[in-house]
C-alpha cells in the first residue's frame, strides 16, 4: 500500500509534467469559459457561476497541491531559490483570492425613483417565485432554475428540473413573523412546484372545445401599439377577466344578453347617449343629441351644436365628471358653452377675443342667463369605454342564444355610433380611428379639418362551446433580441400548486424590479382559500449594504438635444445618499457614466445601470462587490517580486556568495592568491 501510494504521489503532485498538464487544463477551461459562452450555457451556468463551479476548483487545488509539494520537495528553502517560493506563494494566494472571489461575489440592480431610499436590491442572476396575497407577498429562491434552455413536458425533458430543488416549495412571507403564503390563504398545506421553464418565450392564450359548454368565445391577433408584437384579443362573456379587453385606445367587450329584445334596446340607447334640456322663457324642451349634430330650438334664433364629448373631465375640485362642448347660436351673439354632467352652472366661452386661447375667452358668468342648458349622461348599458382604460372608443360584441351571427356596436367617443354584424365562424370586422374629444374640440375651436380617419380589417373568429386555454409560444432564437434575452424579461415558469387532492397548473411570467413595476398573469385560486393569490417570477432579492437614497437624476445629451431615448446620451448623473445601516452616518456621491462610486472600503461598487428616457423619474443602479481583491492583489504583487527578484537580485546573491567562497578559499590556502574574485 505504501509502495503504491507512493508511486502515485510520484507521478501525480510530486510530478512536474503533472503540474503542467494541470496548468494545461485550467488554461484550456478558462479560454472555453471566456471564449464559447454557449459551452457554459449547454452547463446552464452564466460566466460568474462556470468559473465558480467544480470542475475548476478541483484542478485549482490540485495545482496548488503540486505546486506546494514540488516546491517543499525540490526546491530548497535557500536565498537563491528564495525567488521561486516568493513566486509561488504568489500564486498560491491569487488562487485563494480567486476561490473567495468567485464563491462569494454578487451582481445585482436596483430601481430608484428620485426623492425616494432603497434598502434591498435584485440579484442579477438567482431568481424567486413570488407569491402575492392581498397586499402582503411571500418568495421562495430558485437557486437551481435553468436559464439558458427550455425543459417542460411538451418538450420531454422534465427530469431535468426534478433534480434542482425545484419541487414542494413553500414561499415564506418576509417580517419579523415569518409565516407561508398558504396559512394566510388558510390552506396551510399549498406546496408549488417548478415543472416548466423556458427562457424566451410569450404567454398566449386560446379558445378550445368544452364539450357541454355553451358559452361563445372570440379572438382575433393584432400589433402591440407600444411594442409591435403580437397582442391575442380574446372574449368570452361567461367568464369576469375575458369579459373586457383593451387595445391601446380601443375597448372591447363580450356581453351575452337573454332575448333579441334586450339586444334591440341595447343598440337604440346607443343614440340616446346624452340628454339635454333647454330652458329659455315661454319654452322648455328636452332632446338627445350626438356630437356633431345641430339642433335648432323652439325659440327661433337659437341653435346648438355639439362639437365635443369628454367623459373624463376634471373639475377643479378634482372631480371627474362627463362634460359636452357645445357652440351656441342665438340672435344677438354666437358663444362656446361647457356643460358637466348633473351640474346647473356651466362656463361660457366669448369667441374672436383677441390674445385669447382657440376655444375663447373664459367667462365668470353666462353670456346669455336667459338660456339654462341642463347635461345629463345617459348610459345605463354602459356603452361607453370605461375610464379606466382611457379608451376612446368601444366595440361590444353582444350575442344571444337564438341567433348565429354577432352584431358589434360600436360606439366612439366624439362621433356616431355604428353597428357591423359578425358571421359565424372567421369574419372581418373594420375598426375606426377614434379621436380623443382634444383633438376634436380643437379642430372644431380653430376651423381645421379633423385628421383622415383610417380603417384596418381584421379579422375576429367566433366559436362556440369553448373556453379560454393559456399556452407557451417559445419565440425561435432567430427572432431573439439579445438584449431582452440578457434581461431575462422573456422568462416564463409552470407552476404546479397543491392542495390536497386539488392541484393546478399556471404559467407565470417574469416581471424585472417585481416591487415596482406591475405584476401581470399567474393568477392562482385556490379551493377554500380565503382570497385569491397571484405568482410570479423575479430575480432574487437580496439587503444593500447600507440605504441608498435617489436625491436627483439627470440625463445629458450631445448637442445640447432632450434627454430621451433616441438621443445619444453624453453622460447619466444620480446624485445619491448612503446612510450607514448601523451608525446612521451619511455620506453622498455622484455615479455617473464610467464613474461608480465606492462603499465600505472600496468593497462595494454602485454604478450607473439603465435609466426612465420618458422622464428621467428614477434611475437603475447597479451593485456588486469586490470580494478577495486584496488578497489576489498580494498574489500578483507577490509574483511580480519573484520574478523581480529571481532577475535581479539572485545574481547579486550568487555573485556575493562566490565572493565569499573564493576568499575563504585562498584564506585556507586552497585557491591562488591572485585569483580574480568577482565584484557584485
Amino acid at each position: 500500500m505504501i509502495y503504491v501510494l507512493d508511486w502515485v504521489l510520484k507521478h501525480t503532485l510530486r510530478s512536474v509534467w503533472f503540474g503542467i498538464i494541470l496548468l494545461a487544463l485550467i488554461a484550456i477551461y478558462i479560454g472555453i469559459g471566456s471564449g464559447f459562452p454557449s459551452v457554459r450555457e449547454y452547463f446552464e451556468k452564466d460566466e460568474l457561476a462556470f468559473f465558480n463551479a467544480k470542475p475548476l476548483a478541483v484542478l485549482m487545488i490540485l495545482m496548488v497541491a503540486t505546486l506546494v509539494t514540488v516546491t517543499i520537495e525540490r526546491i530548497p528553502f535557500t536565498p537563491t531559490r528564495w525567488g521561486a517560493w516568493i513566486i509561488h506563494s504568489g500564486i498560491v494566494i491569487l488562487v485563494f483570492g480567486a476561490f473567495w472571489h468567485y464563491s462569494n461575489k454578487v451582481e445585482g440592480s436596483v430601481l430608484i425613483p428620485v426623492g425616494e431610499t432603497a434598502t434591498t436590491y435584485f440579484d442579477r442572476w438567482e431568481r424567486s417565485l413570488y407569491i402575492r396575497v392581498g397586499g402582503q407577498w411571500a418568495d421562495v429562491a430558485l437557486p437551481g432554475l435553468p436559464r439558458f434552455h427550455a425543459y417542460d413536458k411538451t418538450l420531454g425533458n422534465q427530469k431535468y428540473l426534478k433534480n434542482k430543488g425545484l419541487e414542494d416549495l413553500n414561499p415564506i412571507i418576509r417580517g419579523p413573523q415569518p409565516m407561508s403564503a398558504g396559512d394566510l390563504l388558510g390552506v396551510p398545506d399549498l406546496r408549488l412546484s417548478v415543472v416548466g421553464y423556458w427562457p424566451y418565450a410569450d404567454i398566449r392564450e386560446r379558445l378550445v372545445d368544452q364539450p357541454g359548454s355553451q358559452a361563445v368565445g372570440f379572438h382575433t391577433r393584432l400589433p402591440d401599439p407600444d411594442s409591435g408584437e403580437t397582442q391575442d384579443i380574446l372574449l368570452l362573456g361567461t367568464q369576469l377577466k375575458y369579459q373586457r379587453a383593451t387595445w391601446g385606445v380601443v375597448d372591447f367587450e363580450h356581453r351575452p344578453v337573454e332575448s333579441l329584445a334586450k339586444l334591440t334596446e341595447i343598440l337604440e340607447s346607443a343614440l340616446h347617449l346624452h340628454q339635454i334640456r333647454v330652458e329659455l322663457p315661454g319654452s322648455e324642451e328636452s332632446f338627445h343629441v350626438n356630437v356633431g349634430e345641430t339642433r335648432a330650438l323652439k325659440v327661433p334664433g337659437y341653435t346648438i351644436k355639439v362639437e365635443a364629448f369628454d367623459p373624463r373631465w376634471q373639475t377643479m375640485d378634482r372631480q371627474v365628471r362627463a362634460m359636452l362642448t357645445l357652440l351656441v347660436t342665438t340672435p344677438t351673439q354666437t358663444f362656446r358653452r361647457q356643460v358637466l354632467d348633473g351640474v346647473e352652472k356651466p362656463t361660457d366661452w366669448l369667441l374672436n377675443v383677441p390674445g385669447a386661447g382657440p376655444l375663447g375667452k373664459r367667462q365668470d358668468k353666462p353670456l346669455d342667463d336667459q338660456l339654462k342648458i341642463t347635461y345629463h349622461l345617459n348610459d345605463p348599458n354602459q356603452l361607453l369605454p370605461s375610464r379606466e382604460s382611457q379608451g376612446n372608443v368601444k366595440y361590444l360584441f353582444l350575442t344571444t342564444p337564438d341567433l348565429q351571427r354577432t352584431p358589434v356596436l360600436c360606439v366612439p367617443l366624439n362621433e356616431m355610433p355604428t353597428a357591423q354584424e359578425l358571421k359565424s365562424g372567421k369574419d372581418h370586422l373594420i375598426l375606426r380611428q377614434a379621436l380623443p374629444a382634444s383633438t376634436v374640440m380643437m379642430a372644431a375651436a380653430t376651423g381645421k379639418p379633423l385628421p383622415p380617419m383610417q380603417e384596418v380589417a381584421i379579422e375576429v373568429e367566433r366559436r362556440d362551446g369553448v373556453s379560454i386555454e393559456q399556452y407557451v409560444e417559445e419565440v425561435p432564437r432567430e427572432k431573439r433580441d439579445k438584449d431582452i434575452g440578457a434581461a431575462g424579461t422573456k422568462q416564463v415558469v409552470r407552476v404546479l400548486a397543491k392542495s390536497g387532492n386539488w392541484s393546478q397548473e399556471i404559467l407565470v411570467p417574469f416581471t424585472p424590479q417585481l416591487t415596482r413595476f406591475s405584476w401581470r398573469g399567474g393568477l392562482l385560486d385556490v379551493p377554500g382559500a380565503n382570497m385569491p393569490a397571484q405568482l410570479q417570477l423575479s430575480n432574487s432579492i437580496r439587503p444593500l449594504p447600507a440605504a441608498i437614497k435617489l436625491d436627483k437624476f439627470e440625463a445629458q445629451a450631445y448637442g445640447g438635444l432632450e434627454a430621451q431615448a433616441s438621443t445619444m446620451i453624453r453622460n447619466f448623473e444620480s446624485y445619491i445618499t448612503i446612510t450607514d445601516r448601523n451608525t446612521g452616518q451619511q455620506t453622498t456621491g455622484v455615479v455617473s457614466l464610467n464613474e461608480p462610486v465606492f462603499y465600505d472600503g472600496n468593497y462595494w461598487i454602485f454604478f450607473q445601470s439603465q435609466w426612465d428616457p420618458a422622464g428621467q423619474r428614477w434611475s437603475v443602479l447597479g451593485v456588486g462587490n469586490r470580494p478577495g481583491v486584496t488578497a489576489m492583489a498580494v498574489g500578483c504583487g507577490l509574483i511580480i517580486f519573484g520574478i523581480f527578484y529571481a532577475f535581479y537580485i539572485k545574481p547579486i546573491i550568487i555573485k556575493v556568495m562566490k565572493q565569499r567562497a573564493i576568499k575563504h578559499a585562498q584564506s585556507e590556502n586552497r585557491l591562488p592568491k591572485d585569483s580574480p574574485v568577482p565584484s557584485v
